[in-house]
């Protein structure tokens, strides 16, 4: 959750630099939520259990559009074309939030996603949040 200002370039000036639709949902977990799941997981299942053998365990805090954190955070949403820079406190910076956001707009910016198949796999999306039962996820609203 913490990346999503830089994401959107608004560490530089603020607004959210928003390339394409903004209608795509995405996958954000705060980092505490993240640590907290690993510590949670790795002391309460046995190593041995098949929640944990090769398993790739899909969390997620919350699903949100570009749009919606923008109105969340109260951001200007400045629309930005795929020639345009989003604003980066270095030449990587712009490319990687470039790179980040396209990921975000094909729908592949999810727990859910799976890059082999090339699809989103149904009912994978936090599929693994259950293993923290009664914990409350963070979400952007609760972090700003």
């Amino acid at each position: 959750m913490a990346y999503v200002p830089w994401v959107v370039g608004a560490d530089v000036d603020g607004k959210a630099h928003i390339q394409g639709k903004r209608d795509t949902p995405f996958t954000v977990t705060s980092q505490d939520d993240i640590g907290g799941f690993v510590a949670h997981v790795l002391t309460s299942l046995p190593l041995t259990s098949p929640e944990l053998v090769n398993a790739s365990l899909r969390i997620q805090g919350q699903q949100i559009t570009l749009r919606q954190y923008a109105q969340v955070a109260n951001k200007l949403i400045v629309t930005v074309t795929e020639n345009e820079k989003i604003p980066g406190n270095t030449d990587e910076d712009e490319v990687l939030k470039a790179f980040l956001q396209k990921h975000i707009e094909e729908g592949t910016a999810t727990t859910g996603w799976d890059h082999r198949t090339e699809r989103e796999i149904e009912g994978a999306t936090g599929s693994a949040n259950k293993l923290w039962e009664g914990h409350v996820w963070q979400t952007i609203e609760r972090t700003l």
